[in-house]
């Protein structure tokens, strides 16, 4: 049985990539991801996520930019795109929030080793989120 979670304010984190440094652009990072390199795997035909901060795709939308923001049926659809953003921008704030050890992990990162730790403990924030949220 797999728990109501649509009328929580924030979601399950179910793709993500780990192992950039912080001033990585999230385009790089998306690049990298499983979602972009193998989409079929995690959308169906018809679902798609959205981001202005990636590339326009058959399975990423992005809202409408100057000068077609302005035509009504456009500012219509940034507004619903929005909502889900926000969503979304809330869910990664609470994860965030949650775990006060991931803003600006506070690790030396010396060596290969480091790195390492500073990725399982990032993994094991995002494990231990979704079974909060599962949980609760």
């Amino acid at each position: 049985h797999t728990p109501q979670l649509t009328n929580l304010p924030y979601y399950l984190i179910t793709n993500y990539v780990v192992g950039h440094c912080g001033s990585t652009p999230d385009s790089t990072v998306f690049a990298d991801s499983s979602l972009t390199m193998k989409p079929e795997d995690w959308l169906d035909q018809n679902e798609f996520i959205w981001d202005s901060a990636y590339a326009l795709r058959n399975w990423c939308i992005v809202p409408y930019c100057k000068p077609n923001h302005l035509i009504p049926s456009n500012k219509t659809s940034n507004y619903y795109l929005s909502t889900i953003h926000i969503k979304s921008e809330h869910t990664m704030g609470y994860f965030k929030g949650h775990w006060g050890s991931l803003p600006g992990l506070r690790h030396q990162i010396k060596d290969e080793h480091d790195h390492h730790l500073a990725v399982n403990w990032s993994i094991a924030c995002l494990i231990l989120h979704n079974l909060i949220l599962q949980i609760e």
